[in-house]
């Protein structure tokens, strides 16, 4: 028993450290963006979209759902930051991000002909992908 309780806080004691620097590391990074390009904030950021003709609702759950996936509530997002280059979301994170959002605005999940024909215009994962995704959704399912 003792032996056991040793091991998990042998555990904790590598893993938490690890947690925080990893955190800290993140933070930097958004730090370092910032001072290369500077973030909008929420009202300019849906101004910004809303001038292209996207609509107010689906430009607020992108910009919302983005900011709570990267846990930084004061962090201000740019419309242009690539989700991959700048956010560091990787893997299967940034479908999870797009069904987030499609979620919330009680959409369909996209499927792999709807990604292939906004990637044949868009080659960057940002909001302006995203966007461009849920319209020819909503375009597809109108009768």
């Amino acid at each position: 028993m003792n032996e056991t309780i040793r091991t998990i806080l042998v555990i904790l004691l590598i893993l938490i450290p690890y947690l925080v620097f990893n955190r800290l590391r993140e933070k930097k990074q958004f730090k370092s963006l910032r001072k290369k390009t500077p973030g909008f904030s929420k009202a300019d950021y849906i101004r910004h979209f809303k001038n292209q003709g996207f609509q107010r609702i689906e430009i607020e759950a992108i910009h919302d759902r983005l900011k709570e996936f990267l846990i930084e509530d004061d962090f201000q997002l740019n419309p242009e930051d690539d989700f991959h280059e700048d956010y560091k979301i990787l893997d299967l994170d940034d479908i999870e991000l797009i069904n987030q959002v499609f979620d919330y605005l009680k959409l369909p999940y996209p499927d792999q002909e709807d990604y292939n024909s906004v990637n044949t215009e868009l080659k960057t994962l940002d909001t302006r992908y995203v966007l461009t995704l849920i319209q020819k959704l909503k375009e597809k399912n109108i009768p």
